[in-house]
């Protein structure tokens, strides 16, 4: 599913999809390289 067909299902903006999507990447790189351990 492209972009602006997930904007469309989702009915919100494409800009809304993209930063999100620019988010959830930032967040499971941030999660999948934090190699500290208590």
């Amino acid at each position: 599913m492209s972009i602006a067909e997930t904007a469309d299902a989702l009915d919100v903006s494409v800009r809304t999809i993209e930063l999100d999507w620019r988010f959830a990447r930032a967040w499971l790189r941030k999660r999948l390289t934090n190699t500290t351990r208590s």
